[in-house]
């Protein structure tokens, strides 16, 4: 596995996220039943059954391709976003901020989601933000929760970086760590390389390093999971082997 096809990899894992939420009722019926100990049992969506069910993902298979200068020449714009998210005050309820605001149509149905989710006794908490624009929506973004999977491709990229070698020495690990989201690839690689790249990048973000201890973080925000991401997507649209 060449480290860089990852880039293309995590972006596509991003794109899977949102089909997630095209789901049927019943589907999420079931990954709230089991959501209490998720970190303990496989990921519904792991392995290679998973891989076939994201396969008929109409938004995987008409995504657009990965524009890499694109993304590149956004890289300075990380840390002003790490900025912004630490200003953010917490209102309790769905805010815009930057100077292009959503179309109203849009914000509206974002809103209708997410009054779904809250009035069934569920937890929400969120931040969409443009790079190009510095602008976006929250929605409770001090809200502490459960960081489920999307923790694997952070720390994976911070091995990537820290070990350079750990795409040969334990390419199939970081492969179906991040593709298949597959629990048992992510915990030997916790295992070999331990918190320290991880608790580097929670440091260079300006996050708690508690983010980096072995399990799966419960108490970190929205805001937390956005500056880690700013140092994800710098890593990715780095160097070129990256």
């Amino acid at each position: 596995m060449e480290c860089g096809s990852l880039t293309r990899e995590l972006w596509e894992t991003g794109v899977r996220l949102l089909y997630v939420m095209e789901k049927t009722d019943m589907d999420m019926q079931m990954i709230r039943k089991n959501s209490i100990r998720s970190e303990e049992l496989n990921v519904f969506f792991s392995g290679p059954a998973g891989a076939r069910y994201f396969e008929k993902s109409a938004a995987i298979r008409n995504a657009p391709a990965y524009d890499v200068e694109r993304s590149k020449s956004l890289i300075p714009a990380m840390p002003e976003i790490r900025c912004l998210v630490n200003g953010f005050e917490d209102t309790g309820g769905l805010t815009v901020f930057g100077e292009v605001r959503p179309d109203r149509t849009a914000l509206d149905r974002l809103a209708l989601e997410i009054g779904k989710l809250t009035t069934g006794g569920h937890k929400v908490s969120l931040i969409m933000a443009d790079a190009g624009t510095l602008s976006g929506a929250a929605f409770c973004p001090f809200q502490p929760m459960c960081s489920q999977s999307t923790i694997k491709a952070i720390y994976t990229g911070a091995v990537l970086e820290a070990f350079p070698d750990a795409i040969m020495d334990n390419g199939r690990y970081i492969h179906d760590a991040v593709v298949y989201s597959e629990n048992l690839s992510y915990e030997n690689l916790r295992k070999i390389y331990g918190p320290d790249p991880l608790r580097k990048w929670c440091r260079e973000a300006g996050v708690d390093p508690s983010f980096a201890r072995p399990d799966y973080p419960r108490d970190k925000t929205a805001v937390d999971m956005m500056k880690t991401w700013t140092r994800l997507y710098c890593f990715l649209n780095g160097e070129a082997q990256n």
